[in-house]
């Protein structure tokens, strides 16, 4: 059978089982797609949690394109809110845009 890894196995109750079942011995049994397993738990391979310093170049590339993104939406609708409010709209052209009320369509300046 194929390594197990831990949120592989559908049912949460099994999945616990499993991984505190130790080296050499068997967990189970457990109902599978209609059909009762065993599993023999033969290595156990320690979660692998790399150093910091292997993972900082990726983490800051991920954390710097987070912020940026938060700084352009902030100023996207801080740029949108200040437009509206500079907006009026001719009631002589339409009916249909929301932010207009029900009797203008197109927005002028």
């Amino acid at each position: 059978m194929a390594p197990v890894r831990l949120g592989s196995i559908p049912d949460p109750a099994a999945e616990r089982a499993v991984f505190k079942t130790p080296k050499g011995k068997f967990a189970g049994p457990f109902r599978f797609q209609g059909r009762y397993s065993v599993i023999l738990i033969e290595r156990v391979f320690p979660e692998v949690v790399p150093p910091l310093r292997d993972i900082r170049p990726q983490l800051r590339a991920a954390l710097t394109t987070e912020r940026d993104g938060e700084v352009v939406g902030a100023w996207e609708r801080k740029a949108i809110a200040a437009q509206r409010a500079r907006t009026t709209c001719d009631r002589a052209i339409g009916k249909g845009v929301p932010e207009c009320g029900s009797s203008a369509a197109r927005p002028t300046r």
